[in-house]
């Protein structure tokens, strides 16, 4: 069991361990917030109106910027750091953010409920956010550069119990 190099855009292989990565990640935020760990009134309201949905989006963007990353990768470094890729990932992630929170600032509030309820998540932790996020996207690629360490079936297995377990979760808040 050790850290996998998750940095070849070309090594399909990687992704389910990357899902899986960013899918304990979310699971692991869900229960901090469950636990009271996390005190944020809207990330309660994000997880209770948007269920299933919200765990999709926060999994999925998480999975993009590591997309992204093993993409522009190789571009920028010539052999493999896991230290290097962790800040190539934050970096991208927080340029999504930033660039996010402006478009933000441009949809009329009476348009959607899902981006009023991202207003309220700014509004409520402002900068904070970059430092939340970024500790999802290093939590996903260690996580997912352990579970490359596996075999598919293994993270298959685990894709599924993990995957089982998020219905119950948001639905307790």
């Amino acid at each position: 069991m050790y850290l996998r190099n998750i940095s070849n855009f070309t090594n399909v292989s990687d992704y389910l361990p990357i899902l899986n990565g960013a899918l304990i990640t979310d699971i692991l935020v869900i229960l901090l917030a469950l636990s009271g760990y996390l005190k944020s009134l809207t990330l309660k309201t994000w997880y209770k109106s948007f269920g299933l949905s919200a765990v999709l989006a926060d999994v999925f963007v998480i999975v993009i910027v590591v997309i992204v990353t093993r993409w522009l990768y190789s571009m920028f470094f010539k052999s493999y750091s896991l230290l290097s890729f962790i800040i190539l990932a934050v970096s991208i992630q927080c340029a999504h953010d930033l660039l996010f929170g402006k478009l933000l600032d441009y949809i009329p509030t009476e348009k959607s409920q899902i981006f009023n309820t991202f207003k309220q998540y700014a509004d409520e932790h402002s900068f904070r956010i970059l430092f939340a996020d970024a500790q999802m996207v290093v939590s996903t690629i260690i996580i997912g550069s352990l579970m490359a360490s596996f075999d598919f079936n293994i993270n298959i297995i685990t894709f599924i119990i993990m995957l089982y377990h998020v219905p119950y979760l948001i639905y307790s808040f």
